[in-house]
């Protein structure tokens, strides 16, 4: 069980397992964290940074603005728009660039658990 600091800005830490994240969602300086159980979290960290400091296998960016946690799909639609629906409902879009790359992910992360 790997545990994430983040700093919500205020000298406040939250510390969250990263097991518990379901996806980060980016927006320039912030990230927006959404766990398993519908809270949110915001950080004054950009989502490259926490991208590097989850530094797990079980983390993917399907586009410019997301970072999801592979455990959490619910399904995932390979035909345009190539879509993912996470445990929590929300659905979210794969880039073109990244499709590739995200079912091979998929495939090899679900292969060796």
């Amino acid at each position: 069980m790997e545990k994430v600091v983040l700093s919500t800005g205020n000298n406040e830490y939250n510390i969250i397992d990263s097991n518990d994240i379901v996806y980060l969602l980016g927006d320039g300086a912030y990230t927006y964290i959404h766990l398993l159980n519908k809270e949110k979290h915001i950080t004054c960290k950009c989502l490259k940074v926490i991208e590097k400091e989850l530094d797990s296998p079980w983390f993917f960016r399907i586009n410019q603005n997301y970072l999801i946690n592979i455990k959490h799909i619910k399904k995932y639609k390979i035909s345009q728009p190539y879509t993912l629906t996470m445990m929590d409902g929300e659905v979210l879009l794969v880039s073109r660039r990244r499709k590739k790359m995200f079912k091979e992910k998929v495939r090899y992360m679900f292969k060796h658990i």
